[in-house]
């Protein structure tokens, strides 16, 4: 009984583990493809939102929801319908994140490398992006202006 417990504790904890991992184990360098004075453009569909994150603010807007999305203490996004939000950035191994409050609740807005497709258009964006907001999750895509999105069909 003892030797059989060992034999499932070591297919558990084998030589391999860890090995298949993706990345460079030796690489600690945080993501440096979207510099903190870039601008990250990001968008979604389903529901339709948008955003845009410069320094440390963040302009999230959601046609969809209206007034919804807007701050009471943020006179010039109420206005136009949207939010202002202040983030804070953290540059991974993979992508970068920006986090912040809307509405007294968590919001998040996560960047990808990875080619993205808005679903509704034949444009390739460069970046996947993951949006956490009001408890839900939402998907979009990404692009700066030293990372263009390409557009096939314009001319």
């Amino acid at each position: 009984m003892l030797a059989s417990s060992g034999f499932v504790l070591s297919a558990c904890n084998g030589p391999d583990s860890g090995d298949d991992l993706p990345g460079d184990e030796g690489d600690t360098q945080p993501f440096h493809a979207i510099a903190p004075s870039e601008t990250l453009h990001a968008l979604g569909t389903e529901p339709f939102w948008s955003a845009q994150v410069a320094g440390d603010g963040l302009r999230y807007e959601t046609p969809a929801e209206g007034g919804d999305a807007r701050r009471e203490d943020a006179s010039a996004a109420a206005a136009s319908g949207a939010a202002e939000i202040a983030v804070t950035r953290f540059a991974g191994r993979n992508g970068v994140s920006w986090s912040g409050t809307l509405d007294g609740q968590p919001f998040a807005l996560a960047a990808t490398p990875a080619e993205c497709s808005d679903g509704m258009s034949d444009r390739t964006y460069p970046y996947f992006i993951m949006l956490t907001v009001r408890g839900g999750t939402r998907e979009g895509c990404g692009w700066t202006d030293r990372q263009p999105y390409s557009d096939p069909g314009a001319q």
